[in-house]
């Protein structure tokens, strides 16, 4: 239940703009990563650490964030030996160097679960286009010539008379109404 905005990480070093793991564990619930800069991996989330961790990133939005590495949104580092859980949340809108945007999975090692989330662009994932809900309910991007990348049409972020700041889905948004009820 947090808002994590306009942070910054420089230099190619700087890793997770708005939140970096190592050894630990991250569970981001209801939370909005928005708006943060990494010079290196993870514009928004950088998660590495040779740990067993169970990792999870739930009815949240990761947008808007930017790296001049991999990862625009959220990067999982080569080491990461636990698993990774994303429900219910939108990853999308972010930036990199070109070769990863919204979502980086350079290893996980366990248990990997997107379910009931809109993933942009999927360049750089094993992630298949799903232009529909699929199986899992996941609706994914991916650039020309697939169906495009999906855009969540979010609101800007601002304070909307909750405690932290949220981006709201404008109307016509295909993320609205697609989640599942926890």
């Amino acid at each position: 239940r947090s808002t994590v905005s306009g942070n910054l990480a420089s230099g190619v070093d700087g890793h997770g703009g708005g939140i970096a793991i190592g050894d630990g564990a991250v569970s981001l619930v209801n939370s909005t990563v928005s708006g943060n800069t990494a010079g290196g991996d993870g514009g928004g989330i950088f998660v590495s650490g040779a740990t067993t961790a169970q990792h999870a990133i739930v009815s949240s939005t990761v947008a808007s964030n930017t790296s001049g590495g991999v990862g625009g949104g959220v990067n999982v580092g080569s080491d990461l030996l636990g698993s990774l859980t994303i429900e219910n949340s939108i990853v999308a809108t972010n930036a990199d160097s070109g070769s990863t945007p919204d979502l980086s999975l350079d290893r996980v090692a366990g248990d990997l679960l997107i379910e009931s989330t809109l993933i942009g662009d999927n360049t750089g994932t094993p992630l298949a286009e799903a232009q529909v809900p699929d199986a899992r309910g996941n609706l994914v991007g991916a650039p020309s010539p697939g169906g495009g990348v999906i855009d969540p049409l979010l609101g800007p972020l601002m304070l909307r008379g909750g405690l932290t700041a949220t981006h709201p889905l404008r109307a016509g948004s295909r993320a609205m109404n697609a989640g599942n009820s926890l």
